[in-house]
């Protein structure tokens, strides 16, 4: 692990960039086999697929600029002191070098400067600006706009700090967090697809404000990781189907630990059409050797073909997991924990672009969902539990209010009323609207 002092200094220069910031930390929780590993890929892999989330933006959200102050400017500036301050609504933090008697934006100037809109635009913009421990002020006039051709000249939105074959931290500006995410669970899935079952990815994601402690951050993290790591022995999943059609077998699953069946498919066939009977094995409870692609390992383990399986069988998993945590206090890194399968990561992501599109307003969606919540209430006992036929009558209003403040109809009606039961309707307004600020637009789709 690395030091707190490196940690902080990384943390510094990612955070000025953006008024929040999240932490990822990728890990492969089973001895990984081969260097095309996940982790041991990202190296070289998965840092340029998270840059590529900023390669279409906005130029200047990877750039800095030197701003030099005109006579009228005051203030008692401090050498290598951060000065923070507004300008309309955007925030901005500069730091000010008294040997050239300027000051180097280390903010997110895709706030500031459109894409077309050229550096002159800040000539004569007038921007208060004080410490974070002062309330004295002093006022920036922009004499002129250079690009820095230094080193501190773009800003590097992400940072790794950890890097290895089973264990992958980066920090990185919170509002590309979920499409980074994203890339790394799809990478996941490009190369463990065969053997998913018994090498998982656990993420942990910490969100947090520009001012949280960092020391803080990294307690919040070592817990996650912790409690991911207590995941060590397999669920044993209860195969409900199964069916092969090409190259790909796909598998309905039914886990004590989830409230609804879990579908994965596992190609079957190498790349050069041979069947592949090497990878798409799944460990089973059997002690006997049944169908013709079975086999038994010397320790007696029985392991079946994907195809092979049949309605019933018992299969033993290592789950993929995520956890995910918002800091808005430093109290919250002593809360509980709440770890979900990574499925019901993309499922709530797919659930949002859907409200996005159907919800007429945020005031809507915001109604809507506090009135669910406190009728909720009414149907849990303290302990969150639901009483008798509560939970029934509970989603037959959440129907009624759906279809009557956000006009929803069919299939996304169904759907919205299916994740208010299973919680990921929860998970994903909370991560979208509270964690990220989203705002819905309202649509059809």
């Amino acid at each position: 692990q690395l030091p707190a002092a490196k940690l902080q200094k990384a943390s510094m220069n990612s955070v000025k960039g953006s008024t929040q910031c999240g932490g990822v930390w990728l890990k492969n929780m089973m001895k990984i086999m081969t260097p095309d590993g996940l982790s041991y890929s990202g190296r070289g892999k998965l840092n340029p697929r998270f840059r590529s989330v900023f390669a279409d933006q906005n130029r200047w959200r990877v750039r800095r600029l030197v701003l030099k102050p005109d006579n009228s400017s005051f203030g008692l500036w401090e050498d290598r002191h951060i000065y923070n301050g507004r300008y309309g609504d955007t925030p901005v933090s500069l730091l000010y070098q008294a040997k050239t008697n300027d000051f180097l934006t280390v903010c997110n100037l895709a706030r500031l400067l459109k894409p077309e809109q050229d550096k002159e635009f800040l000539h004569g913009i007038k921007i208060q600006l004080k410490t974070d421990d002062s309330n004295d002020t002093g006022q920036l006039v922009v004499a002129s706009a250079k690009e820095n051709t230094g080193s501190m000249g773009v800003y590097f939105p992400v940072i790794p700090l950890e890097l290895s074959p089973m264990r992958f931290r980066v920090l990185l500006p919170l509002d590309s967090s979920s499409n980074c995410l994203d890339l790394a669970v799809k990478k996941w899935k490009e190369q463990f697809s065969r053997v998913w079952d018994r090498l998982p990815l656990r993420v942990g994601v910490v969100a947090f404000p520009r001012m949280m402690p960092f020391q803080a951050v990294i307690e919040a993290t070592r817990g996650i990781e912790e409690d991911l790591d207590s995941y060590r022995e397999p669920e044993i999943w209860r195969v409900m189907g199964c069916k092969t059609q090409e190259s790909v077998t796909a598998l309905s699953f039914k886990s004590a630990n989830h409230p609804y069946a879990l579908l994965k498919t596992i190609p079957t066939k190498l790349r050069d059409g041979r069947e592949d009977v090497f990878y798409p094995y799944l460990a089973v409870e059997e002690k006997q050797v049944r169908y013709s692609l079975d086999f038994q390992h010397p320790d007696g383990q029985v392991y079946r073909h994907a195809k092979e399986l049949r309605t019933g069988d018992g299969v033993f998993i290592y789950p993929t997991l995520i956890s995910t945590l918002y800091m808005d206090s430093t109290a919250r890194r002593f809360a509980p924990l709440n770890q979900r399968q990574l499925t019901d990561w993309l499922q709530m992501r797919d659930l949002w672009t859907m409200i996005e599109w159907n919800a007429p307003s945020q005031s809507a969606i915001h109604g809507a969902w506090s009135e669910l919540i406190s009728r909720r209430e009414d149907w849990q006992d303290l302990n969150g539990n639901w009483m008798d036929g509560g939970k029934e009558t509970w989603l037959d209003l959440t129907r009624a209010v759906f279809y009557d403040r956000l006009g929803v109809r069919g299939a996304c009606l169904e759907a919205l009323v299916e994740a208010a039961g299973t919680g990921l309707l929860d998970w994903s307004l909370e991560w979208h609207m509270n964690v990220l600020k989203k705002q819905v637009s309202g649509g059809d789709i």
